[in-house]
Order: C-alpha cells, then structure tokens, then sequence
C-alpha cells in the first residue's frame, strides 16, 4: 500500500486520501527537504510542481508522482487511477494523518449529541488530536463523490469541507454541527 507525500499545493488532496484510508503526509517544506523527506519515510511525493519532480528524479530512492490537474475532481481521479486505490474501511484523521482507532460507543455518550448517540453505533478517535468521527450521511456522501471519481463520472461534485468537519467533536466539547 502505498503512503504518500503531498507538497503544499495538494492540501486538499491529502485530507481526501486520509478519508479514502490512505497514510498522506503533507508538508510545507523547500524541495529538497521535501526530496529527503519523501526517500526517508519511503513516501510517493505527490506534487504539482515539475522542478521539484524533475529534481527528484536527479536523486536515488525517491519516486514522484506529477499531479497535473488543479480541480481536486480531476486531482483524486489522477492518483486513484495512478496508484489504483479504492475506498478503505480504514481512515485517517483529515487533520492529523494519524489512523483513527475504534472506541466504544459508552464512552463517547457525554461527548457527542444525543441525536448522534441515539443514531450511530460505531466511532473513532484521533490519538493524536482527539477528536471524535462517526460515519453520518456526510459519509455516505463522501462515499458517493468517491465512487463518481473512481468510475471515471464526469460530474462529480465533492463534498465541501464544512460536511466533511461536521463528524467531529474536539475532546471535550459538548456539541457538534450535525
């Protein structure tokens, strides 16, 4: 399975992959740190950039994947094809790259609404940040975005940001947007 590296034009992009369940590294750095990064943690260095994909290619141990496309539709089309990837039951945290890891419903009651509660019965948690997910119906539209894209649809249209972040509740935090 693949693990990617995305420079800082793809920010998007790797929090989509996070969801798809893929480990997607993104990192605002010059491109030869970039390049060290990348060999370093055995990562595909996805990137918009060619200087950067043609330095890369100058150095041993680093592959580079050259996103051409500057819709984030087209962009998730490229490397799905690309790397043949298919949707995970597995995700990542959209924040922190980290995989979520199953917690129990009883201890999640105080921190989530009530509807939720009543409605879900699985959930994750980031290790890293805490905060809490659970597959609403912005799920099973980033599952329909997701099959649009991997079926070559022509009108797909993504989910905003704002639905995506309407499954999570910081730590803590008594209410979510849902």
């Amino acid at each position: 399975m693949p693990r990617f590296l995305l420079d800082c034009m793809l920010g998007s992009l790797a929090k989509w992959l996070r969801l798809m369940g893929y480990d997607a590294a993104y990192a605002q750095l010059q491109d030869d740190l970039l390049i060290l990064k990348a060999r370093n943690e055995k990562r595909v260095l996805l990137t918009r950039d060619t200087e950067l994909v043609r330095n890369s290619r100058r150095k041993p141990g680093v592959c580079t994947f050259l996103i051409k496309s500057t819709g984030l539709p087209e962009q998730l089309r490229e490397v799905t094809r690309g790397f043949n990837l298919k949707l995970k039951d597995v995700s990542f945290c959209p924040l922190c790259n980290v995989e979520l890891k199953a917690v129990k419903k009883s201890s999640v009651e105080e921190k989530i609404p009530p509807y939720v509660f009543k409605t879900q019965e699985r959930f994750t948690e980031c290790p890293r940040c805490h905060r809490l997910y659970w597959r609403g119906t912005h799920w099973q539209n980033f599952k329909s975005t997701i099959k649009g894209v991997l079926s070559n649809s022509k009108e797909v249209v993504l989910t905003s940001q704002d639905e995506v972040a309407d499954c999570q509740v910081d730590k803590g935090q008594q209410k979510a947007s849902q």
